[in-house]
């Protein structure tokens, strides 16, 4: 496992979700030259520690997470 997919992997199984690692990874997203399944990885951690469901739909992500950012109160996990 990469320090980049272990990362995500961490993110996910702590359910960190402050809004500066919600912000990295809604970023993360936006990387030209990831291959899908590391956009996957970033998906699923999103997924994870969110609640939201918008697969692959970049735009829907970055949407909501302007839409809400301003507000966002980490839960605990």
């Amino acid at each position: 496992m990469s320090p980049v997919t272990a990362a995500f992997w961490a993110i996910q199984q702590s359910g960190q979700n402050d809004p500066a690692t919600i912000d990295a990874l809604i970023s993360r997203l936006s990387f030209p030259n990831d291959p899908l399944w590391l956009t996957g990885d970033v998906i699923g951690a999103l997924s994870a520690v969110t609640d939201k469901r918008f697969a692959y739909d970049i735009a829907a992500w970055q949407d909501w997470w302007q839409s809400c950012a301003p507000e966002w109160i980490v839960s605990d996990p």
